[in-house]
């Protein structure tokens, strides 16, 4: 596994860095199943606090173009599902952008425009429909 050290803090499959361990989950799930099967292995979706994270985030699966993380609009508002405050972290990604289109055709077939965030390669951070399927991280606290 690259990108973090095997730790006795971390549970197995899961790598190190700074006070957390993460786990990069390859098979893909909406936004929701994604946040629930995080939360069933007692974490949450990854929460990006630094550009330091972020770029750990980078190495730890470079052949993934982008992934689900902790991040959800609700009440036109971005909030982490840690509680941690979007307009308290760090701006070091591009501006959010999303695939207008999809959007549009995700909302006449769901029925909703609920929008999720995805780090995308290149720092930039994208939102996209919830219900579409992509791998993600999860992040624990050491132990």
């Amino acid at each position: 596994m690259r990108g973090g050290s095997a730790d006795p803090l971390c549970d197995r499959g899961w790598s190190h860095h700074g006070s957390s361990c993460y786990l990069f989950i390859k098979s893909v799930q909406s936004w929701s199943s994604a946040k629930k099967d995080c939360e069933d292995r007692k974490g949450h979706l990854v929460v990006i606090n630094d550009e330091e994270e972020m770029g750990f985030l980078r190495t730890f699966s470079p052949s993934v173009w982008r992934f689900w993380i902790g991040l959800k609009e609700e009440d036109s508002a971005w909030k982490w599902v840690d509680g941690t405050s979007y307009d308290k972290t760090s701006k070091f990604w591009k501006n959010i952008e999303t695939d207008y289109w999809h959007s549009i055709w995700m909302r006449e077939r769901h029925g909703t425009w609920e929008e999720c965030g995805q780090l995308v390669v290149g720092n930039e951070l994208r939102k996209s429909h919830c219900s579409t399927e992509f791998p993600y991280v999860c992040e624990k606290k050491m132990s």
